[in-house]
């Protein structure tokens, strides 16, 4: 499993007081943000033979770019872990297999 994959703390701002999360919400990509995304990649494709999954590539290569992040790897590595976790039915793989090791916290000043 390669590190980027490996999930090992999850944390929780159970009362809001270490994130502003109604503003980091805000700038958040979205389901659509990344469906826009796709769909202007694919026009711009239009007319070359290339795969689904070629599509899905180059958008979260526009989409990284968007962010300020130029990293094909990852944009590879994003590719991937879509497909193989693209249908509901995949969901219980999300969270990478060694789930013994992960560690979440819930923070609230008392």
């Amino acid at each position: 499993m390669s590190e980027k994959s490996v999930i090992t703390t999850i944390s929780f701002d159970a009362d809001g007081t270490l994130w502003d999360f109604p503003s980091v919400m805000q700038e958040a990509l979205t389901v659509t943000d990344l469906q826009q995304t796709r769909d202007e990649v694919a026009r711009t494709l239009r007319g070359n033979k290339v795969s689904l999954e070629y599509i899905r590539l180059k958008a979260f290569e526009q989409t990284l770019s968007n962010l300020g992040h130029n990293d094909p790897e990852l944009a590879s590595h994003l590719t991937t872990f879509y497909l193989e976790h693209r249908f509901p039915r995949d969901a219980q793989r999300v969270l990478p297999q060694q789930q013994s090791g992960l560690r979440a916290f819930f923070i609230a000043s008392l």
